[in-house]
């Protein structure tokens, strides 16, 4: 969680720290990290970064700290090649296995990363793509496009959810948890459509 990465880099006398970016961020992160950090900014499409460049970026720039992607790997060589100078790693996945921990462990290096942020994410498009499928949506989509209606009593009927298993572990509980809804009462909108405040 980056909210427990807190890195002294540096004294209040000295320059600010070098932080190399190898993801495209909105400028108001950028902006953000623009008043720690003097910022070396590299990216692509792809999101990844050749390691060869990688290595050539943080040494020519005496990187401090890196941040990037479940893609771009840290190992050993990285590490002994910027050994002086990189205080912090910061990885935007859920994951760390593209990291050499026990390399940056022996060097007291942090690494910050994300465990959790996309989990909520995840669950809401679990259920949709779920809700796509059982459903045939996309089947239903075309068939509007194309106006191509079929009246046979079974047409695109589907499957539905119910009694099936939509998710397991820590995804799962995300799903189950998220899809309780509280229901509250419109009195003024049940009486404009026709309906008794008791609905």
């Amino acid at each position: 969680n980056y909210g427990h990465l807190n890195i002294d880099f540096m004294s209040s006398t000295a320059k600010l720290p070098q932080l190399l970016i190898t993801i495209q961020l909105p400028n108001e992160y950028i902006d953000m990290l623009s008043s720690k950090f003097d910022i070396v900014y590299h990216h692509n499409k792809s999101e990844l970064i050749e390691h060869e460049l990688l290595l050539k970026l943080t040494d020519e720039n005496h990187i401090n700290a890196i941040l990037f992607t479940g893609g771009v790997q840290i190992d050993k060589e990285l590490l002994e090649y910027c050994v002086s100078h990189l205080k912090a790693l910061s990885t935007l996945s859920v994951g760390y296995d593209h990291i050499d921990v026990k390399e940056c462990q022996k060097r007291h290096i942090p690494i910050g990363y994300t465990p959790n942020v996309p989990t909520n994410s995840i669950a809401d498009l679990t259920v949709a793509l779920l809700l796509a499928t059982s459903r045939q949506l996309i089947e239903c989509i075309d068939i509007v496009k194309q106006e191509n209606w079929n009246w046979n009593i079974t047409f695109l009927c589907g499957k539905s959810l119910e009694n099936s298993t939509v998710g397991i572990g820590r995804i799962g509980s995300v799903i189950q948890n998220s899809f309780v809804l509280e229901l509250q009462r419109g009195q003024e909108m049940a009486l404009q459509i026709g309906l008794s405040d008791q609905v």
